[in-house]
């Protein structure tokens, strides 16, 4: 019943002292914070499920919702990566334009595109940013300018056993990492298992 009461209000909290308040109470000192930055190896996450960015910290307790997760390989925007900057395929071949055009037409606008030409200049941004990766590695939210904890980052959840969990946030940037076989990156939080409090310390150094 007391996580319950936890879990209903942290939902709820849209304040990021509140969350951070909520679990220090419940959790002690060296409890999640909202958005905070952790330090995980690409290499070692092979499934994904998604949450709610404003989940982000959020101690999960219970079985895991492992019925939820898949493989990253079954990822769309993954797979078109991997045609693109493994197979060097061009961003229309690999089928990117025509699932962002079709997301353009369900929604409006999706992932910052309302037509054709954002789309193309979407994605040479995202060869720069590649590129820039390749050569100088990969930077934290506030390396690259802004301002709150890693709001905007790689979504990484840490489930049971410590096993970490692709978050569907950042997915262009994950693929990144994974393509050109990085051993360290810095994410954004998402969920937490209460089994694996304990790593949290763990995943927050850079330097491990």
């Amino acid at each position: 019943m007391r996580y319950n009461i936890y879990k209903g209000i942290y939902k709820r909290a849209n304040n990021y002292a509140v969350k951070d308040g909520l679990n220090k109470f419940y959790f002690g000192d060296n409890a999640p914070k909202f958005q905070e930055r952790i330090f995980v190896n690409p290499r070692k996450i092979n499934h994904r499920f998604y949450i709610k960015r404003s989940y982000s910290g959020l101690v999960y307790k219970g079985k895991w919702p492992i019925s939820k997760s898949a493989t990253i390989e079954s990822d769309k925007k993954l797979q078109y990566c991997v045609s693109h900057w493994v197979h060097n395929n061009t961003w229309e071949e690999t089928g990117a334009l025509k699932y962002l055009e079709k997301k353009i037409i369900q929604k409006g606008v999706y992932d910052g595109c309302k037509n054709k030409r954002d789309i193309i200049n979407r994605y040479n941004k995202l060869d720069e940013i590649f590129i820039r990766i390749k050569k100088h590695g990969f930077k934290s939210r506030t390396e690259l300018g802004f301002n709150f904890r890693e709001s905007g980052g790689v979504i990484v959840h840490i489930g049971p056993n410590n096993k970490l969990f692709f978050g569907n946030g950042g997915h262009h940037r994950f693929a990144m990492a994974k393509i050109l076989d990085l051993k360290l990156i810095p994410a954004m939080l998402g969920v937490v298992h209460i089994d694996s409090l304990q790593y949290l310390n763990y995943h927050r150094n850079e330097h491990k």
